[in-house]
């Protein structure tokens, strides 16, 4: 190998020379790979002009020459791979935000807390659920009261009336409604009585001062005391035609003082018609 010395080169000088000649470079590593190329042509370069000197002939500088361009290849193909790689993996370049699916609904969903509001009926009460009673029609002193029943059945239906003492105090209820012709009873009733009556007394109905007629209880239970009896046709008809009739019931704590609850009338031809046999 020929000493370094012998190209006659300060390679201390040549990288200043280099950054001034390699401006057009952009970057520290190319400059710097610029440097050692440019400093090796130099050196060639001087090595020819003192070939004669050295003993060094036109030969060897021509078959060092392509050395030198190769080295140039080499020292430079890196950093434009380099760039060439930096460009193509850029996120900023490279980056989209996907688009949704066809078909994928990007609407929020509905909060499992949202409530949907309560419809309300022409009186602006909420309307009834399946099994609850409510009031469809009022007659004076009767109202027609029914059951709500599930989708695509009718709704069982009674004649009702709240009974009330003489201070205004919810005492019983009284429901009628008509039975189906061939019986001796066309219209069944159900009366409650409040807990604590005195059920071996039952209970006694009259219309317009007329003759009472006893009713025994049939059983209690958290509602109150359950009267179930049947009226004729005649007896219906009275409830048509009267005024008013009178129910006397006997509490456990008095059993020496009935109390006497008053039926309104008023109405009652009216609503019974309303009924059907079927309750609705």
């Amino acid at each position: 190998m020929v000493p370094f010395s012998l190209f006659g080169a300060d390679l201390r000088a040549v990288p200043t020379v280099a950054r001034e000649d390699a401006d057009e470079f952009q970057g520290q590593a190319v400059c710097c790979r610029c440097d050692a190329v440019l400093a090796l042509t130099v050196a060639l370069t001087r090595v020819k002009h003192g070939a004669e000197n050295i003993n060094w002939n036109l030969d060897m500088f021509n078959r060092i020459l392509p050395l030198s361009i190769a080295a140039l290849l080499t020292l430079t193909g890196p950093v434009l791979a380099q760039d060439t790689t930096t460009q193509a993996t850029d996120p900023a370049a490279t980056t989209t935000e996907a688009a949704p699916a066809v078909g994928t609904s990007t609407a929020p969903q509905a909060p499992a807390d949202l409530n949907m509001g309560t419809p309300l009926g022409p009186d602006g009460q909420p309307l009834p659920q399946v099994g609850e009673p409510y009031i469809k029609e009022t007659f004076d002193d009767w109202g027609t009261r029914c059951l709500k029943a599930p989708e695509g059945q009718a709704d069982p239906c009674q004649l009702y009336q709240l009974l009330k003492d003489k201070d205004g105090n919810n005492v019983a209820e009284f429901s009628i409604f008509p039975l189906a012709p061939g019986g001796q009873a066309v219209a069944g009733a159900t009366i409650v009585a409040p807990l604590e009556t005195l059920l071996t007394a039952s209970l006694t109905i009259a219309v317009d001062g007329s003759a009472p007629r006893r009713y025994p209880f049939t059983f209690c239970n958290r509602a109150g005391c359950v009267a179930r009896v049947g009226f004729t046709a005649e007896e219906v008809n009275q409830f048509k035609r009267g005024a008013t009739a009178t129910m006397s019931i006997t509490p456990v704590a008095a059993p020496d003082t009935p109390v006497e609850l008053n039926i309104g009338l008023k109405g009652f031809t009216s609503g019974f018609g309303s009924l059907s046999v079927n309750g609705q």
